[in-house]
Order: C-alpha cells, then structure tokens, then sequence
C-alpha cells in the first residue's frame, strides 16, 4: 500500500507538470537518460533542458515533502 501511495504522489506530481518538464523528468529520472540526450531527443537547447528538470525535480520533491507532512499530521493526530 505504501509503495502505491509513493506511486501515486509522484503520478500526481507528473500529471499536475505542463508537458515540457514531465517530458525532461521521465527521459532522465525514469529511463535514465542524461540531460544531453534528452535535450537531442526533444530538439531543446541542453540548458533549456537542464531547466526544465530542474524544475520538473522541484516539483517532485516538494509533492513529496506535502505527502510527508501529511502523513506526519495523520500519525500525531492517531497517536492523540
């Protein structure tokens, strides 16, 4: 269950991106691609690229961090 909760924030995370960065992060983080090659595969200037997963990781990290600060108030709160 913990694994599909982990699956869907990050799904969610994607989904809620404007395709540009979706497509940056999951040629990078998912397939495992570096920046350079994405940017080819794209047809995107590679600092364009760099940004964009930038951004894309941001976004990521901080769905994740909103999911653990909620779990967090779930746990206080059953322990109350």
């Amino acid at each position: 269950m913990l694994l599909e909760e982990r699956a869907a924030v990050v799904r969610d995370a994607l989904d809620g991106m404007d395709e540009d960065k979706r497509m940056v992060f999951l040629l990078t983080a998912v397939e495992g691609m570096s920046i350079p090659e994405a940017a080819t595969i794209l047809e995107i200037n590679v600092n364009t690229a760099y940004a964009r997963a930038r951004v894309a990781r941001e976004l990521v990290s901080k769905a994740i961090a909103r999911h653990r600060a909620k779990e967090e108030r779930v746990r206080v709160h059953a322990t109350r």
